[in-house]
């Protein structure tokens, strides 16, 4: 008999059925390994149960492979990766054993040979599923060109074009026989049962031919390229970190498929274009890494180009999503010169009242917005929303944008007060549209923070900046860099104050993640001069503590906590302030960070 390893689900309340890609835990698995291979490591044995799933078949076929052929377990390993499924199923034909592994070829024979290979049984419970339900052993296909984990069931639902009913239904004859595990993002398939189901695919009977394109990837590159609104302004971290591993798999698999043709829209090449395109904008707006959308933008570019030629209207898409990630990476001319190529597309193809038109003068304002030309840059924003007023009303998002941008664009010119009516505008549309702790919502009361701290009003600039990031916080990591942004202008609230301790603590978080995002990131730079200042300053009180959530007026009062004249000391810090905001206002000026890259539109 082959070698088992217990497990405790390798059965279903199925009658004679065998639930055949049932799991072990990873220390059942790794004991099994030892026993029979007792010169292996627990960390050896480990990769082995990881790389399999801890699947019993798996794990007993690949020991049994491992003894016969006498190979260590990073060689077996590397096959593995090299060769996948061929691997598993094919039956070891050399004899290098020792007398301790297997004590005579008689007992070999009856240990580690197979009736059936590992391919051939789990066909058998393959054809089982199909004889139960077509559509499950459908659901099943679908499965195994995704990620192994994090399949939702809107994923398969809208592949499938079934109900939610009658998905639960599939989905429970798929876990009986243990194809599939629930976890707690959703399910899970073991990636071995992965090879199986690509392998079946690509070997069909002749009478059974599978369209591997049409039937598999085209339903699922079009159902993750519609599940996550992109042009909506949604900004969720955890929904994107989820399908971003879902759409690489899926854009991967299309690569054989891919023969780019001039003037044929609907094929694997603009499928695939269309997914790096999505990973781009996931990328730039909700992952925070514009380097690596800068990659699948370019091979969105490259695609589409060789597809459509370059005076299609998704050519100007790509150039549009280039200028973004140029511009996040702080090479503004070359983003002024990607927006210059999208605009001149859209006005030829589409006309000047066009929304994507409005998308082209939106992004060009906040690339001279960066370079300090701010004329140029309330002049494309107005000309933006003067576009989306007049296509999509004065309470659309898209609307508010502009609005914030705007607010942006007038702190920057120090007519704080302009500013503070633009936000204000766009934080109600925010609100109005998602509710008040959207990530938009945020950027609007950072932006108020700004506008309060030019007109020297210390308090408000601290409770908005506050209220920035505590939204963004709850949304994102810390390692993110709207978090880093908040940390950076809290640490300017501070340095207004002139205080040295709470300065530094907020502008080393920020300078810390920037950092570690990129460390060639655009606005290292400015938080490194703000840092130089705070450095410079001597501490006006003692402090016992500092914090990054010290903010608002209960950062004045810790500022004098340990003084016997504490009101007396807060209101002359406050004198100093107000005396000195004019003197400061042109220095910040050069210092404020204008780049507001998490405004870029991105096209799809």
């Amino acid at each position: 008999m082959q070698p088992k390893i217990p497990s405790s689900n390798s059965k279903t309340q199925m009658g004679e059925e065998e639930a055949l890609a049932g799991s072990a835990s990873q220390q059942e698995s790794t004991e099994y390994i030892q026993s029979f291979l007792p010169n292996t490591t627990v960390s050896e044995c480990e990769q082995l149960a990881t790389a399999l799933g801890n699947l019993p078949l798996a794990l007993s076929h690949a020991v049994a492979y491992i003894i016969r052929t006498g190979d260590t377990i990073a060689q077996y390993l590397r096959s593995y990766q090299e060769s996948g499924l061929q691997i598993l199923a094919k039956q070891p034909q050399t004899t290098k054993t020792t007398a301790t592994e297997v004590k005579s070829d008689e007992e070999e024979d009856g240990n580690f040979s197979y009736n059936q290979t590992i391919l051939t049984t789990w066909q058998l419970s393959l054809a089982q599923i199909q004889q139960r339900s077509v559509k499950a052993e459908q659901c099943l296909m679908f499965c195994g060109y995704l990620y192994a984990e994090g399949i939702t069931e809107e994923m398969l639902q809208k592949s499938l074009g079934v109900t939610l009913n009658d998905l639960n239904d599939l989905i429970i004859v798929l876990k009986n026989y243990s194809m599939i595990a629930s976890a707690e993002n959703g399910f899970k398939i073991h990636r071995p049962v992965q090879d199986v189901i690509r392998w079946k695919d690509q070997h069909a009977d002749t009478d059974k031919t599978v369209d591997v394109w049409a039937e598999r990837l085209k339903p699922l590159a079009n159902t993750l390229f519609k599940l996550y609104p992109f042009q909506k302004q949604t900004t969720d971290y955890a929904r994107a970190k989820q399908l971003q591993p879902h759409l690489e798999a899926v854009a991967e698999y299309l690569t054989p498929f891919v023969n780019p043709i001039i003037g044929k829209e609907d094929t694997a090449a603009i499928a695939q274009a269309n997914l790096y395109a999505a990973l781009g904008d996931l990328f730039s707006t909700v992952l925070g890494n514009p380097k690596k959308s800068m990659g699948y933008f370019e091979k969105s570019l490259e695609i589409r180009l060789a597809t459509l030629g370059k005076a299609h209207p998704s050519m100007a898409v790509s150039y549009n999503n280039l200028g973004s990630a140029y511009s996040a990476l702080g090479e503004t001319k070359k983003a002024i010169g990607y927006y210059e190529q999208s605009l001149e597309i859209w006005l030829a193809t589409l006309g000047r009242a066009h929304k994507y038109v409005a998308v082209s003068y939106n992004n060009l304002g906040l690339a001279y917005s960066a370079l300090g030309e701010t004329e140029k840059a309330i002049e494309s924003y107005e000309e933006s929303l003067k576009i989306r007023s007049a296509t999509f009303g004065d309470a659309h998002p898209d609307v508010a944008v502009c609005y914030k941008n705007l607010g942006n664009a007038y702190n920057d010119s120090n007519d704080a007060k302009t500013a503070m009516d633009c936000f204000e505008k766009a934080r109600n549309i925010f609100v109005t549209t998602f509710d008040d702790t959207h990530p938009r919502v945020a950027q609007t009361y950072n932006g108020m923070g700004n506008a309060h701290r030019i007109l020297g009003n210390l308090q408000e600039a601290f409770s908005y900046h506050e209220k920035a990031l505590t939204i963004r916080l709850s949304k994102y990591p810390e390692k993110h860099p709207e978090v880093a942004e908040s940390y950076h202008d809290l640490g300017k609230d501070y340095l207004a104050l002139k205080d040295r301790e709470n300065a530094l603590f907020n502008l080393e978080k920020a300078f810390s993640i920037y950092l570690e995002i990129n460390p060639e990131h655009p606005k290292i730079a400015k938080v490194k001069t703000d840092l130089e200042a705070a450095q410079q300053l001597k501490p006006i009180v003692s402090q016992a503590t500092h914090s990054s959530t010290m903010f608002g007026a209960s950062a004045l009062q810790a500022s004098c906590k340990n003084n016997a004249e504490k009101d007396e000391k807060k209101a002359d810090v406050l004198n100093v302030v107000n005396a000195d905001t004019q003197l400061q206002q042109q220095e910040e000026q050069q210092l404020r960070i204008t780049a507001k890259t998490s405004g870029c539109c991105v096209m799809l």
